[in-house]
């Protein structure tokens, strides 16, 4: 019903963000400033809201049935899209209402009488995997391609039709559950809130001293639990506060990328696009920068394991621009003694899962055509592999999603251990655009989902006597012909800058 003011407001958004783009915010009255700069931070926000409340009655079945596959993802064990498929659910909805939903661990969608596809050949190499299984589906960093992977593998053992796929990490989860209250779980000895949740479900997932059948079997049933208690408060009604936090958590799941959504439809999946929750891998102009992570080792060590990244832009030279990416892993465990291990295995708590070497595939995501020049090499003995054969620690080009150049290796962290690797490559020359006797060079660099906030350094090299025209955002640092910014990778974020050598 809401429908006509829905879209009527949406154009006075918009309307009023054009307008503000003419504005030139620093030059305001002191008094101004800060309230149109605060405006300026809202109307996103706005726009975001208004489109989500147009697309939810087709969401919420309200023409319709409509069934959904949840991947409840779990980020200590990082994968491409997000984390390793730790749970799934299948929800159907229809005129608003929440109907059927059931609750698996991942490992209870295989179905071995059934054939199943070969894995990515990364996959195969590196974890042995013979199957390409359902737990596995989100080995892309492009979470579409993950998430028709994520239906095609479920459907193998199940038949139905699946309208589309939400995933969620634990940081989601977390983020859901505060506007909700305290929760009475099956299972858990407190009531659960968002501050708690993580610490309920690794107590209820360690197994102890002994590690019985029984608990294989119920070792995630407390997730389906907290699901269960999540959807019966829902249900129950809420006042507009309620509403209104859990629209802003939501929001900020979203634009955090621990919550992606995934329609087959083309219109709506046009729609998610545009409002950048698709977890899609970007093709912006210019140039492009994503560093994906997966965890091949069997633990759950991406809950300790820091990461940060350094990348710096040679332009002294507008033709033939040079970047040279350094990624920095940080495993902060003190104490521990080897050797590494590839062998699946339980600890007695989770833990014991985090102090362990990290088994780190590493791809980064550079434009069409970045020739790499070198790259750190990471030898690792075929002793501490489940292969038992050694990996050189060369680095393999590729041709990756969205028309990605690719370079992934592997490399192994130890606990206490700082590892760094350095790739150096050339940049295509299309990545700088000539505009008349300027020059402009755009860059975005893309989180991956579930990772949490990353420090990223970034210095743009124009050379002595450039100057400036333009730069959004504001350097922190100008030095003789270089501009040095400092970020963090809350979400994704671009640096524009325009100049004349």
């Amino acid at each position: 019903r809401a429908g006509p003011e829905l879209r009527a407001t949406l154009m006075a958004v918009q309307e009023a963000q054009s307008a503000l783009n003419e504005v030139e915010i620093d030059g305001l009255d002191p008094r101004l400033r800060d309230r149109v700069r605060q405006l300026d931070g809202y109307l996103p926000l706005l726009e975001q809201g208004v489109r989500a409340g147009l697309m939810m009655p087709e969401l919420l079945g309200v023409e319709g049935s409509r069934t959904y596959l949840l991947l409840v993802q779990n980020e200590d064990e990082l994968r491409a899209s997000g984390g390793f498929i730790s749970g799934v659910a299948q929800v159907t909805v229809e005129g608003g209402d929440i109907g059927e939903m059931t609750f698996e661990d991942s490992y209870a969608v295989d179905d071995f009488s059934e054939p199943y596809p070969e894995p990515p050949a990364a996959l195969q190499d590196l974890m042995l995997a013979d199957l390409w299984l359902f737990r596995d589906s989100n080995w892309s960093p492009d979470f579409p391609t993950s998430a028709r992977k994520a239906i095609e593998l479920y459907r193998v053992s199940r038949d139905v039709e699946i309208d589309g796929v939400i995933a969620l990490d634990q940081r989601a989860i977390s983020l859901l559950l505060g506007p909700l209250g305290p929760l009475e779980v099956e299972g858990a000895d407190a009531p659960v809130t968002g501050e708690n949740v993580l610490q309920v479900a690794r107590r209820a997932w360690a197994p102890g001293e002994e590690i019985a059948s029984d608990w294989w079997g119920q070792r995630k049933d407390i997730m389906g639990s907290v699901l269960d208690a999540a959807v019966a408060e829902l249900q129950a009604g809420f006042d507009r506060a309620q509403l209104i936090d859990l629209g802003q958590a939501g929001l900020t799941a979203l634009r955090e990328k621990h919550l992606l959504l995934y329609l087959p439809d083309p219109a709506a999946a046009a729609a998610l696009a545009e409002l950048g929750w698709d977890g899609a891998v970007a093709y912006p102009a210019g140039d492009y920068l994503m560093v994906v992570d997966t965890n091949v080792g069997f633990n759950k060590v991406n809950a300790v394991v820091e990461e940060s990244l350094d990348y710096a832009v040679d332009l002294t030279d507008p033709t033939q621009p040079r970047a040279r990416l350094s990624v920095q892993h940080r495993h902060p465990v003190a104490g521990w003694s080897g050797p590494c291990s590839q062998t699946p295995r339980y600890d007695a708590t989770y833990e014991g899962m985090t102090e362990r070497c990290y088994y780190d595939y590493v791809r980064i995501y550079a434009p069409s055509g970045a020739e790499l020049q070198q790259a750190t090499a990471h030898p690792v003995p075929g002793s501490i592999l489940l292969s038992g054969e050694r990996q050189p620690g060369g680095v393999e080009v590729a041709h990756g999603e969205a028309g990605k150049t690719v370079f992934a290796t592997l490399l192994v962290v130890r606990p206490g251990e700082d590892v760094e690797t350095t790739f150096v490559y050339d940049l295509p020359t299309a990545t700088v655009e000539k505009r008349g006797d300027q020059w402009r060079y755009r860059l975005t660099i893309q989180k991956q989902p579930g990772t949490d906030v990353g420090q990223v350094d970034v210095m743009v090299q124009l050379g002595s006597g450039a100057r400036v025209a333009h730069t959004d955002p504001a350097p922190a640092e100008r030095q003789g012909g270089s501009l040095q910014y400092q970020m963090d990778l809350r979400r994704d974020v671009t640096i524009d800058v325009i100049w004349t050598p």
